[in-house]
Formats: structure tokens, C-alpha cells, sequence
């Protein structure tokens, strides 16, 4: 996602499901530039990602803020809303999705965040 092997503005659509979480911000910066370079004019973005309500967040070592390493060596990045705004992107659908988890009889909440974006440029 960070060198896409396609023209520019061959797609009508990208989706970005779990995956910007698992990238540092330079790295999401990129996935966003390419996204942006392969959608068509009003083509559309959608991306879901995890929020820093989520019951993982915090867990690990911090990398960057709201990044963190966990023991697996995977790194997850939380994201806050006002991440979510990209230049030449307009959101037009965003909804915090919530639900919960039973983990060892614990209540768990997971905390999800849904957009819906068209590339006005």
C-alpha cells in the first residue's frame, strides 16, 4: 500500500480495512498519498481502524504517539478522529462503531472507527 504497482486514477475505489493501524506515520502518510494518486476524481476511500477508546490501547511499548509494540512485534497505531482528515479527501460518512468482547469472563470493549471519504481533487 505504500508503492501501489498501478497507474494513477485507474480505481473508483480503496479500502483501508485494519491495515493503516499496523504503520508508523510516515508510513500512513504514504498509503494515504497513493490512495489519493490511484482514485479516480470522486472516487471514494473507505477506511476502518481501531480508536484509542479501544481496550488495547496503551498495551505494549510506545513507538510513536499512540503507536505501540506489543509482545508479538506487531505494531498497532490508535487513532484519535482528528487523524482522519486528509487534504483533497472530503468524509462524507463516519461512525464510531463499538461493541464488546468476553475475554476470561471480562467485558471487553472494542472501539472501531468507519469513514467513508470522496477525493474532491
Amino acid at each position: 500500500m505504500l508503492v501501489l504497482p498501478f497507474k494513477d486514477r485507474v480505481f473508483r475505489s480503496v479500502l483501508f480495512l485494519h491495515s493503516l493501524d499496523h504503520l508508523l506515520k510516515e508510513e500512513r502518510n504514504r498509503a494515504i498519498n497513493e490512495a489519493k494518486r490511484v482514485l479516480q476524481k470522486n472516487g471514494l476511500m473507505f477506511i476502518r481502524v481501531f480508536s484509542i477508546k479501544d481496550f488495547r490501547y496503551g498495551k505494549g511499548k510506545e513507538i510513536e504517539e499512540n503507536s505501540f509494540v506489543r509482545g508479538n512485534g506487531i505494531i498497532t497505531h490508535y487513532f484519535k478522529e482528528d487523524e482522519l482528515y486528509f487534504e483533497d479527501f472530503e468524509i462524507i460518512y463516519m461512525k464510531h462503531l463499538i461493541y464488546h468482547l468476553k475475554i476470561n469472563g471480562e467485558k471487553k470493549e472494542r472501539n472501531e472507527i468507519l469513514i467513508k471519504y470522496v477525493l474532491s481533487k
